[in-house]
């Protein structure tokens, strides 16, 4: 029970933090996939596009997408790798950096705005609890969730021909 209890309480407590930071957020114009994007290349400097996903915990495409609205606003330049021209650099441009500048003060208002809320033991109650779960992150019983598959095609039957497409 007590399981459920502080489930259901953690649940509560993210969304109602998400709810905050992303109507906040909101002033700039941006999605969270954004804002994630943003303050990953902030912190992390020019990278994969692949990295930056799975650093952001983005679908890669949906990353694309994203990283698309981001070069238009001349926030993210991207560019193709030099060994291996199917790999794909994000850097921030100096426009990028202005930005997430102003990003950055956003989160310093959001924090400002929770810890007007909370005291030190509140903090040290979440840390503790933390420290507590972190091991069953190493449980061989936890199994990462699955990344969402592209449907595959069916596979042709023994024999089949391949349709032409040269007209």
């Amino acid at each position: 029970m007590v399981g459920k209890r502080f489930i259901d309480s953690f649940a509560q407590t993210k969304r109602i933090v998400s709810l905050i930071a992303w109507r906040m957020m909101a002033r700039l114009g941006l999605g969270r996939a954004q804002v994630a994007l943003l303050r990953e290349l902030g912190r992390s400097g020019p990278t994969t596009q692949c990295a930056l996903a799975h650093a952001t915990m983005i679908d890669p495409s949906a990353a694309a997408r994203s990283l698309s609205v981001l070069s238009g606003r001349g926030w993210v330049r991207r560019r193709r790798g030099e060994r291996d021209r199917r790999e794909s650099y994000v850097e921030l441009t100096a426009r990028g950096r202005q930005f997430v500048t102003r990003v950055e003060a956003v989160y310093d208002q959001i924090a400002e705005r929770l810890g007007s809320r909370l005291d030190e033991r509140d903090v040290a109650a979440l840390e503790r609890i933390s420290v507590k779960l972190a091991p069953l992150a190493d449980d061989e019983q936890v199994v990462e969730p699955r990344r969402k598959l592209s449907p595959r095609r069916r596979p042709r039957p023994p024999g089949a021909v391949r349709p032409r497409t040269d007209g």
